[in-house]
């Protein structure tokens, strides 16, 4: 083997190293990202239900509608996020959840469900 083709072989055995380590890195990346997402959601949810809790200018707030991108949620970021939210939930404020995520009809018991027609919008409420 010649000096030429052994060199050759050692730049290979390096690009392979770099590019696993690249891979290892974009794993790593993603799984902070996944992570900043859900802790927005939760920081998100959290904020605007200390919002609700202070009497700014003597105003009570008994609503609440998040429309949080829950769409970008994988299903464990999901599962925190409703989580937060029902623990949130006093029973004595209305906390709304705009969303297209069909996995968010199985776990909550009233809905309002807006359905696009042809002759318009139409609502539907649903409880369990």
């Amino acid at each position: 083997m010649s000096t030429l083709e052994k060199e050759i072989r050692e730049l290979a055995k390096k690009i392979d190293a770099i590019e696993q380590q690249i891979r290892e890195l974009e794993r790593l990346i993603a799984a902070v990202r996944k992570q900043v997402i859900e802790e927005a959601a939760v920081i998100g949810a959290t904020l605007s239900m200390t919002y609700m809790s202070t009497d700014l200018q003597a105003q009570q707030y008994d609503a609440l509608f998040i429309d949080e991108g829950f769409g970008s949620l994988d299903s464990t970021a999901l599962d925190n996020a409703v989580q937060v939210l029902q623990q949130l939930s006093d029973h004595q404020r209305l906390i709304g959840i705009i969303s297209h995520v069909s996995e968010l009809t199985e776990r909550f018991d009233a809905q309002l469900q807006v359905q696009k027609g042809e002759n318009g919008s139409h609502i539907t409420c649903q409880y369990a």
